[in-house]
């Protein structure tokens, strides 16, 4: 079965997870450098994990999460950041033939602990609920990303993730 990768894009830190439906979910974060004003820096060094984070693997579908921006808050250099990292994971997914999706947050959040308005720390706690022992809400929100490329693209696959946060449970 063909591998599903989720990236919760972010300029600082880049979550990923990656498996196909019925593997072992692999995930991490990959710490993107500082740099200012420079978004060619940032989509170099983004461009070059990108590439070695999706050869040699056989990946169907890239899931990835819509950049957030907030009137008035973002930044215009985090909101160009941002669209480019976006932008980018679109280019090379069309380059090399893979499906690519992009998730909105609320739908993420929804999907993976049942509330759309869910905090970084709920979503960390749903992914260890799920056994996957997360160190950042980057690695948990690609998590998310990943259980919900497996609801939408291998239903086959999705027992487990039917009932929600209850599937979660793990047995004591």
């Amino acid at each position: 079965m063909r591998k599903l990768l989720g990236l919760d894009l972010s300029v600082a830190r880049t979550g990923w997870a990656l498996a196909a439906p019925n593997e072992p979910l692999r995930f991490g974060s990959y710490p993107l450098p500082s740099t200012g004003e420079d978004i060619g820096k940032l989509l170099v060094a983004f461009d070059e994990w990108l590439k070695i984070k999706i050869a040699g693997e056989d990946i169907a579908v890239v899931v990835f999460e819509a950049p957030i921006l907030r009137q008035g808050r973002t930044h215009i250099t985090t909101a160009r950041k941002l669209m480019n990292l976006a932008g980018h994971v679109e280019f090379i997914c069309s380059q090399l033939g893979i499906r690519c999706a992009e998730q909105n947050i609320s739908t993420n959040k929804k999907d993976f602990t049942g509330n759309g308005h869910a905090e970084k720390q709920d979503m960390i706690l749903m992914a260890r609920r799920y056994g996957w022992d997360v160190k950042n809400s980057d690695e948990a929100d690609a998590c998310a990303l990943w259980m919900g490329a497996v609801l939408r693209y291998a239903p086959d696959q999705a027992p487990r993730f039917k009932l929600g946060a209850l599937g979660a449970v793990r047995a004591a």
